[in-house]
């Protein structure tokens, strides 16, 4: 809330007002006295690094993760608080000027195609490079019985992220009225404000909140379905990702899926709360080569992988003057 006032008030960036505190500047300093060949940085980051650096030369990797107009334009969409639609509209203002301000030679990392290709609309003139969001596999040792009268279904996610609230929100209203005479919801995450533990109180969900490891492997081992539940974003690619390896079926929303390309069958795209409800009454006839395309799926973009990947791209990278490029 702090962070919100402040940038409101000031006029800057909310986003980099909230995370751009003085220990990152404590480390920046320290990184500027080191030798260093690459750097990898997330977008964010990306205008301020390069201007604290200034002088260095290397190879620079800026890590994109979404297409930050088209998340901020979802948030803003989302919201009636005009507080909230003026910061949207820095931080999509913000974001352009950082692009433009990153010097040629710079390479772009993002995690799918089609935000590469939106990215490169703006910037045809830098590198831009696809490394999906990876996960591991860990397929769980059993499965539920599909054809329980009542399925377990689970929502993974850090709970403070307003994206993630907004979809549990969205579930309630869409998708819960069909379904709650037949599922069970679980929600597990980090840091969950207490209006979202009042809804989970009031519609009867299981919060499971700052698990372990273990305590999320738990989680997972007697759920039907992992749900992404999203009105809108950017996709939800690691959630999918990490349930696919861990061995379940995915209910989830066009907005859920954007992103991922040739997603395997037991991925169950809809936005209707009618065909979420007839995937879920559906799931006795899955068989074991259903859940396999899923597992198959996930071991594509296992870290090791996806690893191996992002190493050519750095020694294929080339050095670059650590300024803002003149020419933007």
């Amino acid at each position: 809330m702090r962070a919100a006032i402040t940038a409101f008030l000031t006029g800057r960036d909310y986003w980099q007002t909230k995370t751009l505190r003085p220990p990152v500047w404590e480390s920046t300093s320290a990184l500027a006295r080191q030798p260093f060949d690459s750097l990898w940085v997330s977008f964010l980051y990306g205008t301020p690094l390069i201007r604290a650096l200034s002088g260095h030369k290397a190879r620079l990797l800026i890590d994109t993760q979404n297409y930050d107009p088209s998340v901020f334009s979802g948030y803003a969409s989302a919201t009636r608080n005009p507080v909230t639609k003026l910061l949207c509209r820095r931080a999509i203002q913000t974001s352009r000027r950082a692009l433009a301000a990153l010097p040629d030679g710079a390479v772009l990392i993002h995690v799918s195609a089609s935000d590469a290709e939106q990215w490169r609309r703006d910037r045809p003139d830098l590198q831009h490079e696809v490394i999906e969001n990876g996960c591991d596999v860990f397929p769980r040792d059993s499965r539920p019985d599909y054809a329980a009268a009542t399925k377990q279904l689970l929502f993974v996610g850090s709970l403070s992220a307003q994206m993630n609230r907004d979809a549990l929100a969205h579930f309630a209203k869409t998708f819960w009225p069909e379904l709650r005479d037949s599922c069970r919801l679980r929600v597990v995450g980090s840091n969950p404000p207490p209006e979202l533990a009042k809804l989970c109180q009031a519609l009867g969900w299981e919060l499971r909140a700052n698990v372990s490891e273990a305590g999320l492997t738990d989680a997972y081992a007697d759920a039907h379905y992992a749900i992404l539940p999203f009105a809108y974003g950017a996709g939800s690619k690691l959630k999918l990702f990490e349930a696919l390896g861990r061995g379940l079926p995915v209910l989830t929303t066009t907005a859920g899926a954007v992103g991922v390309e040739g997603l395997p069958r037991c991925v169950q795209v809809a936005d209707s709360a009618a065909d979420w409800r007839t995937n879920v009454d559906a799931g006795a006839g899955f068989t074991g080569e259903t859940w396999q395309t899923g597992l198959d799926f996930a071991r594509r973009y296992t870290w090791e992988s996806l690893a191996a990947r992002l190493r050519d791209v750095i020694e294929t990278a080339r050095p670059v003057e650590l300024s803002p490029s003149p020419g933007h």
